[in-house]
């Protein structure tokens, strides 16, 4: 079953330290517990999440069929990273709890 999250870009409000959806939509999607440098890196990383899996199924989307065309696949260390990418879309889409 795929998990359903909110579309969207997502962004920090400074001023509560919560994350949001896209403006227009106004969702709250987490709260940052302080302003210290990691909780910043960790919200940074969570607004960039959507568009990372977005990047990840596009790009092997595009790649499954012009690289394996290609045999650029071939290598033992390029399966693994492919497999790797396969792995954290389906960390991100599959409901895991």
């Amino acid at each position: 079953m795929e998990t359903e999250y909110t579309q969207g870009t997502w962004y920090l409000n400074d001023n509560d330290g919560k994350i949001y959806s896209d403006k227009t939509i106004n969702r709250e999607i987490c709260s940052i517990p302080s302003d210290n440098a990691a909780d910043m890196a960790n919200a940074q990383l969570i607004t960039a999440a959507p568009d990372l899996l977005e990047a990840l199924q596009a790009l092997l989307q595009s790649c499954e069929t012009e690289c394996a065309t290609k045999g650029m696949w071939t290598s033992e260390d390029t399966r693994q990273e492919v497999q790797d990418v396969f792995a954290a879309i389906k960390k991100a889409t599959v409901d895991n709890f």
